[in-house]
């Protein structure tokens, strides 16, 4: 029965590892590594001010990632080009914890989150939500030189895009939201 249990809960996490998942506007970007959705690093867009960012949510089940005003996201894309994406130095990386109980085990599984962004410019929001050139591999430069790589599978690589296209819709749709409700109080003032 336990060797049944220990197959299915294994069957479920291979089968979630390759699915389309979205956190709100956040999308997973997915490797062939086979472990819990929460551990998976997520992108999603968004926007301080007039500047835009794409924002990476990074989870560990040891401790917080640490960056530094080197670290970088690279980008590599199908025809092996290269967008090299700096770290947003003016708002520091937010952390949250989260703790969850197993049901099955009663194990705590742990979840270290970090929310980093990094700037971004119109060639590179254009590079980025461009349906022909899909994104293949995406590497993160930590503090100190630590880099972590995670291949994207070719089959998940268009859903990928497409949940990044539908972030990058979700927040110029409440900019725009915002405008007409800062309009409508001026109005009225």
């Amino acid at each position: 029965m336990k060797k049944f249990f220990l197959l299915l809960m294994m069957l479920i996490c291979f089968s979630t590892s390759f699915a389309q998942t979205s956190y709100g506007t956040f999308t997973v970007f997915p490797n062939k590594k086979i472990y819990g959705i929460n551990f998976k690093p997520k992108l999603a867009f968004g926007k301080i001010n007039a500047n835009y960012v794409l924002v990476l949510k990074y989870s560990s089940k040891k401790a917080y990632a640490v960056f530094d005003e080197g670290s970088v996201m690279l980008l590599k894309f199908e025809d092996d080009s290269v967008l090299k994406l700096p770290i947003n130095t003016f708002v520091e990386p937010q952390t949250d914890y989260k703790s969850e109980i197993l049901e099955i085990t009663n194990k705590v599984l742990e979840h270290y989150i970090t929310y980093t962004l990094f700037d971004l410019d119109q060639e590179a929001i254009d590079r980025i939500i461009n349906k022909k050139q899909n994104i293949k591999k995406i590497r993160v430069l930590f503090t100190n030189g630590n880099v972590e790589d995670w291949d994207i599978d070719k089959k998940y690589q268009p859903k990928l895009i497409k949940g990044l296209i539908e972030s990058y819709d979700v927040v110029n749709s409440v900019q725009e939201i915002r405008k007409e409700k800062i309009n409508n109080v001026e109005a009225g003032f």
